[in-house]
């Protein structure tokens, strides 16, 4: 009965433990290597914090936060699903699809994209003008909103 006790009293412990475990970190490797890969080419900043979201155990997405302001929402694979550039900045233009960038460059010249988000149609675009885009999985544009 003693050994029972100590086993349930162990889980327990374990348990707690593991629930209340950290999901906050600053060490890339917790990542996906598309997600580290897309982070060191595509990024020029360093990581100041990483979110891991869980659900039940299981991880669900990386929220991404740079040193310069930028988020950045990868999947459990590491590919990316929502790039948001702080205010002063832009999304790498390396990450936007070609269609959409050239859509934006010639409708939107001088504007930056400062996000970009992966949607069951496709993609929004938000603009510096506060303009926002909605463009199908080709990059072909769908309506302005």
């Amino acid at each position: 009965m003693r050994k029972l006790f100590s086993a349930i009293g162990l889980f327990a412990i374990l348990s707690v433990a593991f629930i209340s475990c950290d999901t906050n970190t600053k060490d890339v490797t917790v990542l996906p290597a598309a997600a580290q890969s897309t982070i060191k080419n595509d990024f020029k900043s360093e990581v100041s914090n990483i979110e891991i979201d869980k659900k039940d155990g299981v991880i669900k997405e990386y929220e991404v936060k740079l040193a310069n302001g930028m988020k950045i929402e990868f999947d459990t694979l590491g590919v990316w699903k929502e790039i948001k550039a702080p205010s002063d900045g832009e999304v790498p233009r390396a990450l936007v699809p070609d269609t959409i960038m050239n859509y934006v460059n010639e409708k939107y010249p001088e504007i930056k994209v400062r996000k970009i988000q992966k949607e069951s149609y496709g993609y929004e675009v938000d603009l510096s003008n506060k303009t926002e885009l909605q463009f199908d999985h080709n990059g072909g544009f769908i309506k302005v909103d």
